[in-house]
């Protein structure tokens, strides 16, 4: 048997003995199959003539008896698993760092963070982080959600704004809404809009009163910075 024709073998029974012990119903070999066998592993011609048991569990645990036919095998199926173990090893090596570093690339870009601040006698700060996911812009919040909700009129909602601030880094009445929130989460940001100057996060309570103008009554705001 040639190397390459042992190695598929050992692969097929590798895959078998991965399934666990097997139970197999032993057949006596022909006399010419029994010859060939025994050739190849040095054994008797004339011990394989006993009848057959009516079958047995065959454990791949088990280890070989020492000199006998199967600690022979063991032996040369033992080299080929080095050969193939250290072939695994240096797969491994080149392939871990390229996965990483896959990983790595599907991790969103941190654009600027704000630790936002309480007013108007709110009782919890915040935190809230620019990430660009892909290629689209998104505020992560992080908030006391008890407190949110607490505060959240029946009549209305906390609605997200981003407020932008002039080259003095002062708000100049200029604002654009990101919705009601209720509390931690991802929402959606318009792109351009931190680099036109909406920097400033803020949250207000707002009413259900048709008016789609900032209330005035803010609850936490804190500046973006990279």
């Amino acid at each position: 048997m040639s190397d390459a024709e042992f190695d598929i073998a050992t692969g097929d029974i590798a895959a078998l003995l991965a399934e666990g012990p097997l139970e197999v119903e032993r057949e006596q070999p022909s006399e010419s199959l029994w010859a060939a066998i025994a050739a190849e592993l040095e054994l008797d011609p004339q011990a394989g003539t006993a009848e057959p048991e009516p079958s047995t569990v065959i454990d791949p645990i088990a280890a070989p008896t020492a000199g006998s036919a199967s600690a022979r095998a063991a032996s040369r199926w033992g080299s080929h698993t080095a050969i193939l173990t250290a072939v695994a090893a240096a797969v491994l090596l080149v392939l871990v760092p390229i996965g990483l570093a896959t990983r790595g690339d599907d991790e969103p870009d941190v654009v600027a963070v704000a630790e936002l601040d309480v007013l108007n006698d709110f009782s919890a700060t915040g935190e809230a982080a620019l990430v660009v996911d892909g290629d689209s812009p998104v505020l992560e919040l992080e908030l006391p959600d008890d407190e949110v909700a607490a505060v959240a009129p029946d009549d209305g909602y906390i609605e997200l704004w981003l407020l932008h601030l002039d080259e003095n880094g002062e708000f100049d009445g200029l604002m654009e809404s990101l919705g009601p929130v209720d509390g931690s989460g991802r929402y959606d940001v318009p792109a351009d809009l931190y680099d036109e100057g909406y920097r400033l996060v803020d949250l207000s309570i707002e009413h259900n009163d048709g008016i789609a103008e900032h209330s005035g009554n803010s609850i936490l705001r804190g500046p973006l910075t990279a």
